[in-house]
């Protein structure tokens, strides 16, 4: 396995960097049901209002595309081993989901990294119209559903769906499906309420 090591470092100090520590005080964090307090017509328009979190999808974007770029695998190599890059690349972008989810003030909350998981999903080695789609359906879903955990769980059912459809690597598929389910999973065990970076 070799890696680009200028490229690795880069998506490391984009990726590993917690949104929560670059939020100030004056950033409201809000659950679902408490947007309906803000005089904001829908939650994108409350999220736009943040202007740190319009870099949120762009640094994940080019972290996830710098990681998988920065890691390849002599092509002589065959059998098993060709899978390290993938699952190297996921164990990373795994450990940065959880600092984006729990870094954050709150200690009874966890922080939603929807633009954080929505510019990774679209640098993701997957087909980019499985991507496009199943983010379109995730942001429909969690508003239609008013649940921020909805996000991460239709983008990770949608990911399978269109993946295939799409001729997608089978285990780039899976991986990113589990990354998008991560932030459900954790939510569901932990009882703990996601909450989103807002301002009215």
């Amino acid at each position: 396995m070799t890696f680009n090591w200028i490229e690795l470092s880069q998506a490391l100090v984009l990726l590993l960097f917690p949104l929560g520590l670059a939020l100030g005080k004056s950033t409201k964090l809000c659950t679902y049901s408490q947007l309906s307090d803000l005089d904001v017509p829908h939650w994108i328009v409350s999220w736009m209002l943040v202007p740190i979190l319009w870099v949120d999808p762009l640094r994940a974007f080019l972290g996830t595309w710098f990681l998988c770029d920065a890691i390849a695998l002599d092509p002589l190599k065959k059998g098993t081993l060709t899978q390290l890059p993938i699952l190297l690349s996921i164990g990373v972008l795994v450990v940065a989901l959880l600092l984006q989810i729990f870094v954050v003030r709150k200690a009874e909350s966890m922080l939603a990294p929807l633009g954080f998981a929505s510019g990774m999903l679209l640098a993701l080695n997957i087909p980019m119209m499985a991507a496009v789609f199943s983010l379109i359906l995730a942001i429909a879903g969690a508003s239609a559903m008013r649940n921020w955990s909805a996000f991460f769980a239709i983008a990770a059912v949608a990911v399978v769906a269109f993946g295939f459809l799409f001729k997608g690597n089978h285990l780039w598929l899976v991986g990113t499906a589990a990354l998008m389910m991560l932030p459900f999973v954790i939510g569901f065990i932990s009882q703990r309420e996601f909450v989103m970076a807002c301002r009215n």
